[in-house]
């Protein structure tokens, strides 16, 4: 599935559907990057892409869980 940011008012993350919604907005595909690994007690979360050579590239945040988190996401 593509990632799409609009230039335009750097709306991140935007999928075909908003794409489809307004055609004449300055999409521009995002690169995938993978999902890097985490500890039992952290996740990883997207942020904001990074324009690098005039390619915008996925970026991720890894942060500690929350007890609640925990509790519910890894066992």
């Amino acid at each position: 599935m593509t990632i799409y940011i609009n230039a335009d008012t750097q709306e991140y993350p935007r999928y075909e559907a908003d794409v489809s919604l307004d055609p004449t907005a300055h999409w521009i595909a995002v690169a995938d990057t993978a999902c890097p690994s985490t500890a039992n007690d952290e996740i990883a979360y997207q942020i904001e892409p990074i324009l690098n050579n005039g390619e915008y590239i996925q970026q991720w945040q890894i942060r500690k869980l929350s007890e609640d988190e925990r509790n519910t996401i890894k066992p």
